[in-house]
């Protein structure tokens, strides 16, 4: 890493990124021009790396290149935010699903054991019967919305790499023009 930056000449940046996504953000930024000075393991969680880019302040089509990096970032963190919303409600709904089952069945058949007359335990088996067809209902349910979910998520992640893979042939196309003086 450089002791000592040249402010004057020179612009850095800092981005922190996932391991998995590293090496193609790092090639996406060397579209942009930056050059990779450092890069870093973060001290907190393992798969995060903090990189850092220089680049020269003099170079052609700057104020373009910089509000096109602007909208890169954007849509890399709308296909993160994507892939974090994945199946959040399908996941709510299973969750719910489960404690809603175990504390019927539970509390079904504590009240079973601890009254113990026959009225008592065929009303909680029909009881039991009951709650099972609920869950296979709603857990059908669920898989509908969980299927939902992935051709959502996939039409949305497919609109947002067509949107990266514009700007950066845009970038590629503003650099090949101008490139550093």
């Amino acid at each position: 890493m450089l002791k000592t930056k040249d402010h004057e000449n020179y612009d850095y940046i800092e981005i922190i990124v996932k391991k998995d996504n590293a090496e193609q953000v790092i090639s996406d930024y060397r579209d942009f021009l930056w050059k990779e000075i450092s890069r870093k393991e973060d001290k907190r969680y393992h798969d995060i790396v903090h990189v850092c880019f220089c680049r020269a302040r003099d170079i052609q089509n700057k104020d373009r290149l910089q509000l096109l990096q602007v909208y890169y970032e954007f849509a890399l963190n709308e296909r993160a935010d994507l892939f974090e919303k994945k199946h959040r409600k399908s996941n709510a709904g299973i969750c719910n699903l489960a404690v809603f089952a175990t504390v019927m069945l539970v509390g079904l058949w504590l009240l079973i054991f601890y009254i113990k007359t026959l009225p008592i335990f065929l009303g909680g088996i029909v009881l039991t019967s009951i709650i099972a067809i609920l869950v296979l209902f709603f857990g059908g349910k669920i898989k509908n919305l969980r299927k939902r979910e992935k051709e959502k998520f996939k039409i949305k992640e497919e609109e947002t790499t067509i949107k990266i893979n514009e700007i950066l042939s845009e970038v590629k196309s503003l650099t090949k023009e101008g490139g550093e003086l």
